[in-house]
């Protein structure tokens, strides 16, 4: 038997190394097992109602949808509904003011900037469109110009004032219809029946003090729809045209002197003059001589009674003068608002009440003091107001007058009148837990 070729078994060797390997085909994956997944419950029929919730446990109601914005179509309609609202509530003004988000609303009532909902009236929105501006812009021919709507049936006249701002147009507009009464002074009842008592005079002047131009012009037209009927004849003297009233002789003296108007008239058989302002000596003579005759409501540029009657003095006005036609000031004094949100039931301080002159049996129910909260910044107050009085005049202190005591004899006897009258209409409005004790104490102190 040959021997076997060594070299032809490595070159078959060789050959099964390189030689290809059958393809195979890859294994399909097995498919998962399906996992045991709980149907859903079925839903409950409509007409089934929902279980109710375990005891003790509370149902919060869902939150009412906030009301559209109105479309600008609506922005007219929108316009006079504010402007009837105004009337309604005896508005002294209406405010649109411009910011990021849009006009804000607000009336001032009695001297307090207040919201539509804080009014009264939250189907009104308390922000809208800019474009509301310009419907309000469109129905008077300029800025300080006057405009007449029919509302409801009843001529009105309002005055239109706009400003520029950041954001847009401001826009403020002031009813000069008359007002129905003395509500809108925000007077205490038993200072609001004097007031009305002494409109019912003849003669004298009435003073209001510690007021804006436009917080004045208010109180006056709040003062002459009960000093004024039909019946009466009425004269309006003005720097700058605020009023406007019907059945008046109206006269714009600008930047003169109103001592000749006033004079003129007191000859004119006038019943009522109304002055917006006592700019100088010779008009604050000529009021004071006038008020011996005729009925003489005016401004003054004072903080209050007191200030009033030392500006009088100082111009040197005639004491007989002055003695036999005062009547009263109507004051108003600013103070700082509690926050609704936060502010907090206490008992009066015994200190506090000392200092307004009160004792524990006067103020025998509760008082708030300011807290603290997001809603106004932690300082426990949101704005202002206005705390007005009426100081009756034509007593004692025309007594000192009239035999001209000294000023400071007259000062001090004005003074605890305006600080008594001041106490008892801040007083009102702390048990009313608009204002805190300390606040009040702080205002009558000033």
């Amino acid at each position: 038997m040959p021997p076997p070729d060594n070299a032809a078994v490595a070159a078959e060797e060789r050959s099964a190394l390189v030689a290809p390997v059958e393809a195979q085909e890859p294994a399909e994956p097995e498919p998962d097992e399906p996992e045991d997944i709980p149907a859903p419950p079925p839903a409950p029929p409509a007409d089934i109602p929902a279980p109710p919730p375990p005891p003790g446990v509370a149902v919060q109601e869902p939150a009412p949808a906030p009301p559209a914005p109105p479309v600008a179509a609506d922005l007219p309609a929108l316009a006079r509904e504010i402007l009837a609202k105004a009337l309604a509530l005896a508005a002294d003004s209406v405010h649109l003011e411009a910011g990021p988000a849009g006009l804000t609303l607000r009336f001032r009532l009695a001297g307090q900037m207040v919201s539509p909902a804080q009014a009264g009236e939250p189907s009104l929105p308390a922000t809208a469109p800019a474009a509301l501006a310009d419907a309000f812009l469109a129905l008077a021919p300029a800025s300080g110009e006057s405009f007449d709507l029919d509302l409801a049936g009843r001529p009105c006249r309002f005055r239109l004032v706009s400003c520029p701002s950041r954001h847009g147009r401001t826009v403020v507009v002031y009813p000069q219809t008359p007002a129905a009464g003395l509500d809108r002074l925000g007077l205490t009842p038993a200072d609001a029946a004097t007031l009305g008592d002494l409109l019912t005079e003849s003669y004298g002047f009435i003073l209001a003090a510690g007021m804006s131009a436009a917080e004045t012009a208010s109180a006056l037209r709040a003062m002459l729809s009960v000093a004024a009927g039909p019946s009466h004849s009425v004269a309006l003297i003005e720097r700058a045209s605020r009023l406007e009233l019907e059945r008046i002789s109206h006269c714009l003296v600008g930047e003169d002197s109103p001592a000749p108007a006033v004079n003129a008239y007191s000859a004119a058989d006038v019943d009522v003059v109304v002055l917006d302002a006592i700019a100088n000596a010779a008009t604050a003579r000529a009021v004071c001589l006038t008020g011996r005759d005729l009925l003489v409501l005016a401004g003054i540029g004072a903080r209050g009674a007191a200030d009033a009657i030392a500006r009088l003095i100082d111009l040197q006005v005639a004491s007989w003068a002055m003695a036999d036609s005062m009547l009263a000031v109507l004051q108003q004094h600013n103070a700082r608002r509690l926050c609704d949100a936060c502010k907090q039931s206490v008992a009066p301080d015994g200190a506090l009440l000392q200092r307004l002159g009160l004792t524990g049996e006067e103020l025998a129910v509760p008082v708030y003091a300011p807290g603290s909260c997001d809603a106004c910044g932690g300082t426990g107050h949101v704005g202002r107001m206005s705390v007005r009085s009426l100081v009756p005049l034509a007593g004692q202190v025309a007594d000192l007058v009239r035999r001209e005591a000294g000023p400071r004899e007259i000062a001090r006897s004005v003074e605890a009148l305006a600080r008594a009258a001041l106490c008892r209409a801040g007083l009102a409005h702390v048990v009313a837990g608009h204002i805190s004790l300390d606040e009040l104490v702080r205002i009558v102190g000033e």
